[in-house]
């Protein structure tokens, strides 16, 4: 029996022991990839990735891969099909879908992302993946225009994360762009900004609310959805341009020109000055 028993122990440990290296590869090239070194990265995912035999950790190392070759895109567009590739032999189904949707979706092609996914059930992949992949299908309908096909994507990743910033941005500018249903736009909108935690993470959709009502020449109404952010200090770079334009375009619409010239003016400064 203990004849039996040492070689089993041995080659358990054994497999602990090359698990543990394989990890600590994919830390050490992960930390490649934060410093931008894309190509020697890849070439350590790519090693890792052969010589594994678990397919969760091969997953890994050739979905990182894929994203390594799909950087260095723009200086190498031989990469793009190289990406392609890696994300096809992932073994995990759904980390596979997920990547080649990323690689098809940053590259703009979102026609041949609709035809390679159109008829595949994402709904069926695991929890913690489907709701991101819907989402990239529905953007991609709504790339295409294809409203209500966009809007069921997005639906079906709400349903599976509800109160999403970024599922619900896609859904309101959904609405307003492809369905032209300008009140489901605002009401989406709405939601977001309810359910923000603090005023300035709910500013795109504040931005966005007042870009509608002032297209409908609302001007009163945007002004008053814009009222959180006279104060714009605790906001971004990026978003305190975004409110102070906006704020110039609902003061224009106004009538009143001093004010509109004086956020026109703000928003064009460069950040810190006053």
């Amino acid at each position: 029996m203990q004849k039996i028993v040492l070689p089993v122990i041995l080659l358990a440990l054994g497999m602990a022991s090359a698990q543990a290296d394989e990890t600590a590869g994919i830390t050490a090239a992960r930390e490649l990839m934060k410093a931008y070194k894309n190509s020697e990265a890849l070439a350590v995912f790519t090693n890792l990735a052969a010589t594994s035999a678990d397919d969760k950790l091969k997953s890994e190392a050739l979905e990182c891969a894929a994203y390594c070759a799909l950087r260095q895109r723009h200086n190498n567009p031989a990469m793009i099909p190289l990406a392609t590739e890696l994300a096809k032999q992932i073994p995990l189904k759904g980390e596979s879908v997920k990547c080649r949707m990323v690689v098809l979706y940053e590259t703009g092609q979102n026609g041949e992302l609709i035809k390679q996914f159109k008829e595949e059930n994402l709904s069926g992949l695991p929890a913690e993946i489907a709701p991101e992949v819907l989402f990239m299908r529905g953007r991609a309908y709504a790339s295409l225009k294809k409203g209500q096909e966009a809007e069921a994507d997005f639906k079906m990743a709400l349903e599976r994360i509800p109160k999403d910033q970024k599922y619900l941005m896609a859904l309101a500018g959904n609405y307003y762009a492809n369905l032209k249903d300008t009140q489901k736009a605002l009401e989406t909108y709405e939601q977001i900004i309810k359910s923000a935690d603090k005023p300035h993470h709910a500013v795109d959709a504040t931005v966005e609310m007042a870009r509608i009502l002032v297209n409908s020449a609302k001007y009163d109404e945007a002004l008053k959805a814009l009222e959180s952010f006279k104060d714009t200090s605790a906001l971004s770079d990026y978003q305190r341009v975004q409110v102070l334009r906006a704020f110039g375009q609902v003061y224009a619409g106004l009538g009143r020109e001093e004010e509109a010239m004086a956020s026109f003016n703000q928003a064009n400064k460069p950040a810190g000055t006053k």
